[in-house]
């Protein structure tokens, strides 16, 4: 089979190869001397007039891909000593001809396709003939073969199959013949009543059980779609609302007047403050189009918006091979729901918007909480969810671009991480007509692999020859005994919010030049902002052998992967404490402290969250510090402002009257009182502190209340300040585990006056803490009382008391009966408590009105976005150095002495696990805190951090 390809990619891949050969003799036979005496290898090498081996000339794109392929089986083949592979007979396994197919197709019982025999399976396909009927007709079918994709004018149709146990029976050839029900209800759609309709349908046109036959028309379906008279997109049967969208879709345009000027009168942004304006201003924009049409069908906003979200759920838009099927449509496609259709135009004008919009309209807080509320979508735990579909519909619509054809692998594997295929191994075959020549014959239709080889050669093709290392940021490790600890899941992408984290340490080159000037992706190759050298890497028998620093050893490790969220959450509110007060076992050297700044390593400064900050949010969602974090949060803050408005008798308005207030100098024992008790309220809204009481109470609360009860007063004179406890202190139990240390509510116990108050205050901080850990229990269970009630009862509680209360001061102020300098004091106390009070009351009416404008069920959905954040995150660690990290990667199975390195190539640090002296397994890429911000070679220089060989298996 011969190719062709572009005189400056073909030199570009030369190049490439002579590298890689290098490398697997410096690197890979530094390891395996056997690899010289592979029959590959020599099939490969050449030797030059100093008799050193070298690349064996390559003069023509035939002799490339042969090479690549002989590369290719070094790499992933267990043992390849004797063996030897040639470029057509690795075709031809692939591609069998037409005698072997007749031999196989012999043994095919299905007498439909026994009748409808292929002769060359390399132009032959089938059709289908769609007999007219009436909508609750019968399907029937006639199937026939045609000599070529050019033969005879077809439709090709696009759709998902749908459930394979959903099954129903049309007529093939007179024959019954079982198809999903999504299938039968697109034929049943699409069907005339008066001709018959001409049709390319995959479940139909291909022997599904026949893997030759399959392999080979697989590979022939970039050809069958372009050829397609025109492409059938069928997203489903109507329902769920769908008319409303098709009709939405379908609208003419509304007058822009009253819109705002154009985006093209918007002047360009010069900073990136200006750009987020621009950017907000077009989303305003766009939100009042959609809303201006909304209003124009008669829609009901809320029932739209959920319509809206149930048609792009629809399955057609997250599967991997409609990408292919829409991307090669010579015309543009028609889109049908049920029997109605829109045009291309109309839907990737509309679609995209669409779904911003109802991401943007839905977020708690920001969109228009009384048209989210009434509309049922679980924003809260779906968000992470529905901005990977936004980024996969955009992603879909945008693959009409003449890119196809000329991509190496990654670049759809990252564009389209979020698809799904029934089949794993299509997550490569089902791109393979959109990729450049070289990798589409090297990932030629095989049915016969296994998915798990399939991958092992798509991840070493992707980091020997796609140079796109950063593959790992988006992908989980597998976890398959039998397979090398390095290769990729590709059914397995990390979520969009693991992957804003794990990209981190990566930047953009300048732009991309003209594909004929070399591939086109390779001056956008992503590199980690630290690593400025090509990765010299090289993969034989499946052992991977590449470069790296070697940054740190584990010191302590986490697992987040916990079946309960309230256990899950509480093991993040220990570490957060952790990271604060922790101290490393090894230290920095001060020659090297200018390479790693202190703000990278624990303990993290106080207060952690702002300190997050300062990092760009590395840590986002698990900073406990974020008042959502906390199931019930807000329902919490309601019950702890109403029991203060229940405060102490010894706290109590009327203890200002005039005879007590001549008693004693009681007016200093109660402001004292009273502020140390404000602040016992205060100290459970405290979210900056390490050990919060609050965190505490609802994931701590044994080991809170046994703190709080050992708190005894010191013996002192009654004048002398309280001594404080340091807050800095931290403690391990004798397993290793972090033990919280309350020291903020103890020091607020120990400025007590005698004993009988610091039992009331001990009571009053236990009795909180179970209202708090209660509270959280009942939300965890989601058995919460509605918000309505909860306002409602907050309102009536908080206004009537601080109503009351300013009434009491301006009450005891009018009726005062101390006499002279008593009196000015007593008067000028009361006339600041009846001004404290006015604000009070002016703050809580502000507070009341704030949250029921936002409305209770849109702060719980914004509780519910944190812990879906939380739930990304599956384990954390802390190294000997100081250096907190997390990983993604389920299962990842992190432990003490595992290093934590930055492999060159592959830009986010990955954690590896010694086998044995040279080998290391990979337990997956982490997210290290700061990382981005170190100088790694000069601490390489100073003898911090190590350059080594690691071999990974």
């Amino acid at each position: 089979m011969d190719i062709s390809l572009p005189e400056a990619e073909l030199n570009w891949w030369v190049k490439h190869l002579c590298r890689y050969f290098s490398n697997l003799q410096d690197i890979g036979g530094g390891f395996a001397a056997e690899i010289f005496q592979d029959a590959l290898f020599k099939e490969l090498s050449d030797k030059d007039d100093e008799g050193k081996l070298q690349l064996k000339e390559i003069r023509t794109a035939t002799e490339l891909l042969h090479a690549v392929q002989c590369c290719m089986d070094l790499a992933t083949k267990k043992s390849s000593l004797s063996e030897t592979s040639h470029l057509k007979e690795a075709l031809e396994e692939i591609i069998p001809s037409s005698e072997s197919h007749e031999r196989s197709s012999a043994m095919t019982l299905d007498p439909i396709y026994s009748a409808v025999r292929l002769g060359d399976t390399k132009t032959q396909i089938r059709l289908i003939k769609l007999l007219p009927g009436l909508q609750r007709d019968p399907v029937n079918i006639e199937l026939i073969t045609v000599d070529s994709v050019s033969s005879q004018a077809y439709e090709a149709l696009s759709y998902v199959w749908g459930s394979p146990d959903s099954k129903l029976i049309i007529e093939v050839n007179g024959r019954p013949f079982e198809v999903t029900a999504n299938l039968h209800d697109a034929l049943s759609c699409l069907r005339q009543s008066d001709e018959e309709r001409v049709l390319w349908v995959d479940a139909i046109c291909i022997n599904q059980v026949h893997d030759l036959e399959k392999s080979s028309q697989v590979s022939m379906m970039g050809d069958i779609y372009r050829n397609a008279a025109d492409v059938v997109i069928f997203l489903g049967k109507e329902g769920d609302g769908s008319a409303m969208v098709m009709q939405y879709l379908d609208l003419e345009d509304v007058e822009e007047a009253d819109m705002g000027p154009p985006e093209s009168e918007i002047p360009a942004p010069t900073s990136t403050r200006q750009k987020w304006q621009k950017e907000t201003e077009r989303d305003f924009r766009e939100a009042r189009l959609i809303e201006a049409r909304i209003q124009r069908c008669g829609f009901d906003s809320a029932r739209f918006l959920e319509a809206a979200d149930a048609f792009l759920k629809r399955h057609w838009w997250s599967r991997m091979w409609t990408v292919q099927e829409h991307a090669l449509a010579k015309n543009e496609p028609r889109w049908y729901c049920g029997r109605t259709w829109t045009s291309t135009k109309h839907l990737r004008d509309r679609i995209g918007q669409l779904n911003t919009y109802l991401l943007h309209r839905a977020q708690p807080m920001v969109g228009d909480l009384t048209v989210f509320t009434s509309a049922k979508i679980d924003i809260g735990r779906e968000f992470i969810r529905i901005a990977e579909r936004a980024s996969t519909i955009k992603m879909q619509l945008m693959e009409r671009t003449p890119l196809q054809n000329s991509a190496q692998p990654t670049h759809f594997l990252i564009r389209l991480a979020y698809r799904k295929s029934t089949d794993p191994r299509d997550r490569i075959y089902a791109l393979r007509e959109m990729l450049d020549p070289i990798s589409k014959y090297v990932f030629m239709p095989d049915y016969s692999v296994s998915a798990e080889d399939v991958f092992l050669k798509l991840t070493a093709f992707v980091l020997c020859h796609d140079k796109f290392g950063n593959i790992y940021t988006y992908y989980e490790t597998n976890r398959n005994p039998d397979l090398p600890s390095w290769v990729l899941d590709f059914t397995k992408p990390f979520s969009m919010h693991g992957v804003s984290h794990l990209s981190r340490y990566m930047k953009e080159r300048v732009s991309a030049p003209e594909a004929s000037s070399g591939p086109p992706l390779e001056s956008r190759e992503i590199k980690a902002q630290w690593s400025k050298r090509v990765s010299p890497l090289s993969i034989y028998n499946r052992v991977l052998s590449v470069t790296g620093v070697e940054i740190d050893i584990i010191d302590h490790t986490a697992n987040l992967e916990i079946e309960t969220d309230i256990r899950r959450l509480g093991l993040v509110w220990k570490l957060e404490g952790l990271i604060q007060k922790h101290h490393p076992s090894r230290f920095l050297p001060e020659s090297a402290k200018p390479f790693l700044p202190p703000s990278c390593l624990i303990p993290f400064p106080h207060p952690l969250r702002a300190h997050l900050d300062t990092l760009g949010s590395e840590l986002v969602g698990l900073q406990f510090g974020s008042t959502g974090t906390i199931p019930g949060y807000f329902h919490i803050w309601a019950e702890m402002m109403k029991i203060q408005c229940n405060m102490s008798p010894l706290t109590a308005v009327e203890n200002l009257k005039c005879e007590k207030w001549e008693q004693d100098a009681f007016s200093r024992s109660w402001e004292m009182r009273y502020g140390r008790l404000s602040r016992l309220y205060g100290a459970f809204y405290e979210t900056y502190a390490a050990e919060t009481l609050l965190g505490g109470a609802c994931f701590d609360f044994p080991n809170l209340k046994k703190q709080i009860l050992s708190v005894e007063l010191p013996e002192r004179n009654p004048l002398q300040p309280a001594e404080g406890i340091n807050s800095t202190d931290t403690k391990l139990a004798d397993n290793g585990n972090y033990i919280p240390q309350y020291s903020q509510i103890k020091n607020i116990l120990l400025q007590c006056r005698s004993k009988e108050e610091l039992a009331l205050f001990k009571k009053t901080a236990i009795d909180l803490a179970e209202v708090c850990c209660g509270l959280v229990s009942v939300h965890i269970a989601k058995q919460g009382p509605p918000g309505t009630q909860i306002i409602a009862e907050l309102k009536s509680t908080v206004l009537n008391y601080f109503t009351t209360q300013l009434s009491s001061f301006r009450s005891i102020c009018e009726n005062c009966t101390c006499k002279g300098d008593t009196r000015a004091k007593h008067q000028a106390l009361l006339k600041e408590k009846v001004a404290a009070a006015q604000e009070d009351l002016s703050k809580a009416e502000e507070k009341v009105e704030y949250f029921s404008r936002f409305k209770m069920e849109g702060l719980q959905q914004s509780n519910d976005m944190s812990q879906t954040v939380t739930r990304q995150y599956t384990s954390m660690f802390v190294t000997s150095l100081g250096l907190f990290g997390v990983s993604f990667q389920p299962q990842a199975g992190f432990t003490i002495g595992c290093k934590v390195v930055v492999l060159d190539g592959i830009p986010a640090p990955v954690v590896l696990e010694r086998v044995d002296g040279l080998r290391w397994r990979m337990k997956g890429a982490a997210h290290v805190v700061g990382i981005a911000k170190i100088d790694v070679e000069k601490l390489v220089e100073l003898g911090i951090f190590k350059r080594s060989q690691f071999h990974v298996v």
